[in-house]
């Protein structure tokens, strides 16, 4: 098990279901850890009323992804075999998505449902997840790799955080910058009916964006249309201009920052696969949002055909729906219940075993992972800056993405951590802050792409921070003050 009292690694909470995560990942986690040795450190995951937690021994899991990063990443000859195999794979994940997409329009018996399911799991958690658990795994180990090589030349200097942001920033773009480049360019086209066509298009193409760990849904041509209303031809112009600008400037900042400290060729290699590992942990990210999307598809037509709750089956295990489809055995609604409320699950990669709870005892076996403590009379404290600006503002304390209504523009974004999902909030933002997160994680990603101040890892933002404090964010020094 994990030592509460050792320094943890914790990823959460944040909004989610098991089904679209711990479930699938856990094939991938034990795949991934035989293929790619030393592989992962034990994780707990933990779910309470839909939001969960992922959390590891830091030290292990750092650790063990230096070594990861070193041999499989680093190592040019593994590398190339490692994202041929990413490659491959897509095509076969792609096919069945468009088999799923097809058949789940159709009637189906529990035979052609099972036949469908017991592929896909094969598909999506084997094989996608065993060669996608790689960039994430080692991103770690990378971002640790990098910072000790720094250190080692930088030292104590000032600049040191920044050499790391510049250095580890991807210089391609994301999947958001992509559709948005992907929806301005057709502000161009002047012509009605092609636009609509281009629109419906489009929509067919990224209608799964704001998918989430906790739900799907299928956004509208009307979604992106609002959208591309919302910008005037020349407001589209400007925005594709700065978005391709971003990606130059990460190219150029790079170049800075080896030129100014004389950077050996070591450090330079470890820099350029990390800023790619970290791109590809958000291409798969893309992958992971259209998966839930055909994971929904698929329990539609098992909670019509075994007459059992849609929610209901975003808690059975992969094991447990196999079970489903091919001997119609079903978990009690006692337990989902208490799933539902509260749910364990250790994995150990040792072992390569899952051990799961729920109800009182996994919320006794998670208090100690989850609890922290805060001085209520606190007016500053620090995070690791991801993108640095100094800004004042309002505070937004955000729990979850589906919250980003309540975001205004100029506001400064609080969050436990960001993800993809959380996109809407942080074009609003005037900087972001977070409790979790380092140098590669979504938060320090994004608030490099929309150049707002960023600082994560502060461990306590959320407990200290309320709606409308007053802050000053001063992302040069990575400390947040507050104002009033």
């Amino acid at each position: 098990m994990i030592n509460p009292k050792n320094k943890l690694f914790t990823w959460g909470p944040i909004e989610g279901r098991p089904i679209y995560n711990i479930f699938y990942w856990y094939r991938g986690f034990v795949g991934c850890t035989k293929r790619f040795p030393p592989g992962w450190a034990g994780f707990i995951t933990y779910f309470q009323e839909e939001k969960f937690w992922a959390i590891a021994d830091h030290k292990q899991l750092y650790d063990k992804g230096e070594a990861v990063f070193k041999k499989y990443l680093l190592n040019e000859r593994q590398f190339k075999k490692n994202w041929a195999e990413w490659e491959k794979m897509l095509i076969s994940f792609l096919a069945i998505k468009k088999e799923i997409t097809a058949k789940t329009k159709l009637r189906l018996n529990k035979d052609e449902l099972a036949d469908l399911i017991i592929r896909w799991n094969k598909i999506y958690a084997d094989d996608f997840w065993n060669i996608g658990s790689l960039p994430e795994l080692a991103n770690w180990g990378g971002e640790q790799l990098l910072g000790s090589e720094l250190k080692k030349r930088l030292k104590n200097h000032p600049d040191f955080y920044l050499a790391m942001e510049r250095l580890a920033a991807p210089e391609d773009f994301s999947f958001y910058q992509k559709e948005e480049l992907d929806l301005l360019k057709l502000k161009a086209v002047k012509n009605k009916k092609q636009q609509a066509e281009k629109l419906a298009e489009h929509q067919q193409k990224y209608f799964w964006l704001l998918n989430s760990y906790y739900g799907t849904k299928v956004l509208p041509v009307s979604y992106f249309r609002k959208a591309l209303s919302a910008v005037s031809a020349k407001q589209a112009i400007d925005k594709i201009r700065r978005i391709k600008a971003l990606r130059r400037q990460a190219v150029k900042q790079k170049m800075a920052v080896i030129k100014k400290f004389g950077l050996p060729k070591n450090i330079l290699e470890i820099a350029r696969r990390l800023a790619f590992s970290v791109w590809w942990q958000d291409l798969r990210k893309s992958y992971i949002f259209q998966a839930n999307q055909l994971i929904d598809l698929l329990l539609t037509k098992a909670a019509k055909i075994f007459k059992i709750d849609f929610n209901e089956l975003h808690h059975y295990s992969l094991n447990e729906l196999e079970n489903l489809v091919l001997r119609n055995k079903k978990v009690s609604p006692a337990e989902i219940i208490k799933r539902q409320n509260n749910f364990y699950v250790y994995l150990d990669p040792k072992k390569y075993k899952e051990t799961h709870f729920s109800g009182e005892t996994a919320e006794k076996l998670a208090r100690p992972y989850i609890e922290r403590k805060v001085d209520a009379n606190l007016k500053e404290f620090k995070g690791l800056v991801v993108n640095r600006g100094k800004v004042k503002g309002r505070v937004r304390v955000l729990f979850s993405p589906g919250q980003a209504k309540r975001m205004k523009p100029g506001e400064i974004l609080v969050a436990p951590m960001t993800s993809p999902e959380y996109i809407v909030a942080l074009r609003k933002a005037a900087a972001v802050v977070t409790d979790e997160g380092g140098m590669t994680c979504h938060a320090a990603i994004v608030s490099r792409e929309l150049g707002i101040p960023g600082i994560v890892g502060t461990k306590i933002a959320t407990k200290v921070l309320h709606d409308g404090d007053l802050v000053e964010v001063d992302a040069d020094k990575g400390i947040v003050n507050i104002i009033k």
